[in-house]
C-alpha cells in the first residue's frame, strides 16, 4: 500500500502527523515501520475491552490482529479474500458483510467496506454510510460538492489511527445537518 501513487505522481500513504499540533509528518521508511506504527497508534487509543471495526482490507499477515487491543470486529474488503475464512474467524470477535446502526446516531448508519451508491432520488437507502475501500478520495455530489450521505473513515481520513466513537457520532451530526440544510432529510 505505500507504493500505492495518486494521479499526481505522490504516495497515497506516505505516512502520518505524529504531532497534528505542531505538524510534525513522519514519513513510512517501509512496510515494516507502516505496520509497527499502525500497531502503535491502534494501541494507544484502543483498549483491550473496546470493540472496535475495521471497515475491511485487513491485510498480511492476519496474525497483526493478535497485537491488537480490542474486541475486533471485521466487515469484509475485497482485498480479504486471500484468507480462508475459517483463518479470518481466527483473529477477530465477528466477521460481517456490513453493520446498520439504527439507534445509536443521529441518523440511521451504515458500516460497509466499499461505499454504497444508490440512486438521486435514493441515496444508501436513507442511511449515512461509513465505509472504506476508496483510500484518499471522497465522494462527491455531480457538481463537485462533498456527498453528504458518505464518510470515508480510510485511514488516510483518520491520520492512521483508529476514530474513536465519539468523533465519528460528532461526524455523523454535521452530515446529518448538511443533509438537512440540504432538504435531503427532516
Amino acid at each position: 500500500i505505500i507504493k500505492f501513487k495518486k494521479p499526481d505522481d505522490t504516495p497515497i500513504r506516505p505516512g502520518f502527523f505524529s504531532d497534528p499540533a505542531n505538524a510534525t509528518f513522519t514519513p513510512f521508511r517501509d512496510i515494516q515501520h507502516h505496520d509497527e506504527m499502525y500497531i502503535e497508534r491502534h494501541n494507544a487509543l484502543v483498549k483491550p475491552g473496546h470493540k472496535v471495526y475495521f471497515l475491511g482490507d485487513f491485510g498480511k499477515p492476519l496474525s497483526i490482529a493478535n497485537r491488537l487491543n480490542g474486541k475486533k470486529r471485521l466487515i469484509l474488503g475485497n482485498h480479504d479474500d486471500v484468507h480462508d475464512m475459517k483463518d479470518i474467524a481466527a483473529h477477530f470477535d465477528e466477521v460481517l458483510a456490513w453493520r446498520v446502526w439504527r439507534d445509536e446516531f443521529a441518523h440511521p448508519v451504515v458500516f460497509t467496506h466499499f461505499p454504497i451508491h444508490g440512486t438521486t432520488d435514493f441515496p444508501v437507502t436513507r442511511r449515512i454510510n461509513v465505509h472504506g475501500h476508496i483510500h484518499e478520495k471522497v465522494i462527491t455530489k455531480p457538481n463537485g460538492r462533498l456527498d453528504p450521505w458518505y464518510i470515508n473513515v480510510c485511514v488516510e481520513h483518520t491520520n492512521h489511527a483508529p476514530l474513536h466513537w465519539d468523533e465519528l457520532a460528532s461526524r455523523v451530526k454535521r452530515h446529518v445537518q448538511k443533509l438537512k440544510e440540504m432538504g435531503e432529510i427532516k
